[in-house]
């Protein structure tokens, strides 16, 4: 294989990529006149179609915020999560056991689960007064 087959075969993909979008390859091409333009033009569209990893960040809250004492249930996070971006672990400090706990749309969520909304996050089970609860998510710059 040569330099120019590779060149060729990367610019297939890219003009498959493109059609597999609904992109007019045709139009691209008679605009710019060449196909390496018209390759750079569609390269351009095809990664601006994704979201951006920069408009996001990770969070992570370690302890989530709220009193700690075998009777709350409920906490505050320090972000807004974006949609289903929610992992909660719990930390049982007398055993060192991390248990992470499942997402649940239940108001009242049942013991090993939680439920969010907003900011306000609500837990099954109140951890003891030694244990803490860690939040990682997704959020919004």
């Amino acid at each position: 294989m040569t330099l120019r087959d590779d060149v060729e075969g990367a610019r297939a993909e890219i003009l498959q990529r493109a059609r597999d979008m609904g992109l007019s390859i045709e139009d691209y091409l008679q605009q710019v006149g060449n196909a390496r333009g018209a390759t750079y033009q569609l390269t351009t569209l095809i990664n601006g179609a994704g979201p951006v990893p920069g408009r996001y960040r990770t969070q992570l809250d370690h302890p989530v915020l709220g009193t700690f004492d075998s009777i709350s249930t409920e906490f505050t996070l320090t972000s807004t999560p974006q949609t289903n971006n929610l992992a909660v672990v719990h930390v049982v400090q007398a055993t060192g056991v991390s248990t992470p706990l499942s997402p649940t749309d239940n108001s009242n969520p049942p013991a090993g689960s939680f439920n969010w909304n907003g900011t306000r996050l609500k837990v099954g089970l109140a951890p003891a007064a030694a244990d803490s609860l860690m939040a990682f998510y997704l959020t919004r710059r």
